[in-house]
């Protein structure tokens, strides 16, 4: 029987006499083995080794190697996968590639310089070329500030110094107006008019994710992720949806999904026969009530071959994924098919929830942060648009 390894990698004596312990794959001399200069060494790397969250990389090897940029990129993102949850759907989500895409910036010019001498000249460098490139000044800073981001972590990891972080620090978000980069509207919520010309050419399934959407006001990723299993039925009049993925679960915040009667009955007919751990809407699902449908429609009466071909078909999507779900990127497509076959604007998925937003502002704030999942009031006011037609009348009556 062999024997299990030790969670704490433990000091042993070198062939030169000194004390060696391996961590990660790396070897790190303390001093003459046995001695208390050594031991000291042991106890503050193993301390520095248990608070790490990414790679290990301890402060004095760091200073003596003198990190490179492409190194400190590469080691937040091992950190970021693991603590952001980058995989499997999540690694399509927003956020990982805007991640990807200020990494993708900063290693193309910077890879090989050293993490410690990237100055606020060099962050300026990286800002142009974003404006360059098109982006909005908005997104332009909420990059700069994910940047900023990686380096503070590279400084509580003692990857680099601190001083290196605090110098970014100085270098300040583009203003509107005094830039080149261009201003974009904000979202707002669309209208009842252009959801109904694009419902009627929705499938089902899409269909009813958009109605379920708009009279919850969920994200798109949490209709998408929609399982029987995770629905709590204890109040018929009002349904409790608890996502296992949502926005904010890394900061420890619970999400609840309010599902009204209303909802209820737009989910109703795709709840029926799903099982508990299945997706409530399922690609394949869908596909194979297409083949359905499809095969009703025939004018001419089914053949042994047509009715083999139809098994046949039926298998190979069943031999897919029975268990994946739509992404949000698939909704997304799916609306902007559908806006074009109705000779409208195209629109995305999340401006439903500014409607939802703005639709039961009047029954108070406090009510659409909660219903909407938001931690903060202030970020509720971003999405509910104000009730201008209502300040008017109300300055018309007190002058």
């Amino acid at each position: 029987m062999s024997r299990p390894k030790n969670a704490i990698p433990q000091p042993r004596r070198h062939s030169s006499g000194q004390a060696r312990v391996t961590i990660d794959g790396h070897d790190y001399l303390l001093g003459a083995y046995g001695s208390p200069p050594a031991d000291e060494a042991y106890r503050q790397l193993i301390a520095q080794w248990l608070v790490r969250e990414g790679p290990f990389r301890p402060q004095a090897v760091a200073h003596d190697n003198a990190l490179s940029i492409g190194e400190v990129l590469a080691s937040y993102w091992t950190y970021a996968v693991a603590y952001y949850g980058f995989t499997g759907k999540n690694k399509n989500r927003g956020d990982c590639h805007n991640l990807r895409a200020i990494i993708g910036i900063v290693n193309r010019r910077y890879a090989s310089l050293p993490a410690a001498e990237f100055g606020p000249l060099d962050l300026k460098a990286v800002i142009a070329e974003m404006v360059k490139k098109g982006w909005a000044r908005s997104y332009v800073n909420h990059t700069i500030g994910r940047l900023k981001r990686i380096f503070k972590w590279a400084a509580s990891e003692e990857m680099i110094p601190a001083t290196a972080w605090h110098g970014l620090l100085a270098v300040a978000g583009l203003k509107r107006g005094r830039t080149a980069a261009v201003e974009r509207e904000p979202v707002k919520p669309v209208s009842a008019d252009v959801i109904e010309k694009t419902r009627e050419h929705l499938r089902p399934a899409m269909r009813a994710m958009v109605d379920f959407a708009l009279l919850t006001g969920c994200r798109p990723n949490e209709v998408c992720q929609l399982r029987p299993v995770d629905i709590d039925k204890g109040n018929p009049d009002c349904w409790a949806f608890r996502p296992r993925h949502h926005k904010t679960e890394h900061h420890g915040q619970k999400r609840v999904v309010l599902i009204g009667p209303r909802a209820q009955e737009a989910i109703a007919a795709h709840l029926a026969g799903c099982e508990p751990e299945e997706f409530v809407f399922s690609p394949c699902r869908e596909e194979i009530r297409r083949l359905e449908e499809r095969r009703a429609g025939r004018k001419s009466p089914s053949t042994p071959s047509s009715i083999a071909r139809h098994e046949r078909a039926e298998q190979r999507i069943r031999n897919r994924n029975p268990a994946s779900c739509y992404g949000t990127g698939s909704m997304r497509t799916a609306i902007h098919r559908a806006c074009a076959k109705a000779g409208i604007a195209p629109w995305g998925p999340n401006r439903l929830r500014h409607t939802r937003a703005t639709d039961l502002r009047e029954h108070g704030l406090d009510n659409v942060a909660t219903i909407l999942g938001h931690a903060k009031v202030e970020t509720t006011q971003i999405y509910s648009e104000k009730d201008m037609k209502a300040a008017m009348e109300l300055v018309a009556r007190v002058g």
